[in-house]
């Protein structure tokens, strides 16, 4: 069985395609990027929904939102990309019934 990996676990991927989106022709304008730098800036008007709900409902949340903070990640320097190895392991180390 095959585990897919999930789209945000892989931070470095997600922060270079945000910046390559800054240089990227839109499609639908290929006069304008597909974004800007203050498009992103701006949190998403349902997270921001969201985060205002927790902490008006103490009740529920006592803590209030909890969840992951915003920030633009094409303003971050992408985290340096993991090395992934395998060891080698030598045929004789396994039985040749």
């Amino acid at each position: 069985m095959e585990v897919m990996e999930s789209l945000f676990s892989n931070l470095r991927s997600v922060t270079l395609r945000l910046k390559k989106g800054l240089h990227t022709p839109n499609p639908a304008n290929p006069k304008v990027p597909m974004w800007t730098l203050e498009d992103l800036d701006q949190i998403s008007a349902g997270s921001q929904y969201n985060i205002d709900l927790a902490n008006k409902h103490l009740d529920i949340h006592p803590r209030g939102y909890t969840g992951v903070r915003f920030k633009n990640l094409a303003r971050e320097n992408p985290p340096p990309e993991i090395k992934e190895s395998i060891e080698f392991t030598d045929p004789k180390d396994f039985p040749t019934n």
